[in-house]
């Protein structure tokens, strides 16, 4: 549920020819009992990023729906704090 998976078959797909971004299809997914949804999203920023070359949702509907957004900023602020230690 991470991102990772669907990126790195995306990856190995694509050769390096084109750049792409990946996301969770939030709402849409079968979460495991005991899943954290919260911290799946956020996870789902830097697995995504780290794979492949950005970062996308789908579908908004569902972030807004079930108030998701402090997850997702959760996942971007972990995301950005790696990307300025780099620097």
């Amino acid at each position: 549920m991470d991102g990772s998976g669907f990126c790195k078959n995306a990856k190995n797909l694509l050769k390096g020819d084109v750049k792409f971004a990946g996301g969770p299809d939030v709402g849409n997914w079968d979460v495991p009992a005991g899943t954290d949804v919260g911290v799946a999203i956020a996870n789902t920023v830097d697995a995504s990023i780290n794979v492949g070359d950005g970062y996308f949702v789908f579908d908004i509907i569902h972030i807004k729906r079930y108030n998701y957004w402090s997850y997702l900023k959760t996942g971007i602020d972990k995301y950005l704090s790696t990307v300025n230690t780099k620097k």
